[in-house]
């Protein structure tokens, strides 16, 4: 359950390298789950945009933060706490 799941981290994470590694060696899987604050500050780069655009259909943008680009339309929106919390 996405209830019991701890989201660690943090400090701009860029996202094209693992879209590129996925790209090349998981093109053909049916469900790409990206878990993401989505401030992304590779997020603007054309390559970026073309890649999450032509895989829409297939990713489910889980959010901690800021909303996943509007053609991603698959979102889940997990609250963000502390361990304090």
């Amino acid at each position: 359950s996405l209830r019991n799941l701890r989201v660690t981290g943090g400090g701009s994470a860029s996202i094209k390298d693992v879209l590129m590694k996925v790209r090349q060696d998981y093109s053909d899987v049916d469900v790409i789950i990206i878990f993401s604050d989505w401030g992304l500050p590779d997020l603007e780069d054309p390559e970026v945009e073309d890649i999450l655009q032509r895989w829409e259909d297939k990713i489910v943008a889980v959010t901690t933060y800021k909303d996943p680009p509007e053609y991603l339309l698959k979102k889940v929106e997990v609250e963000e706490f502390s361990e304090d919390s």
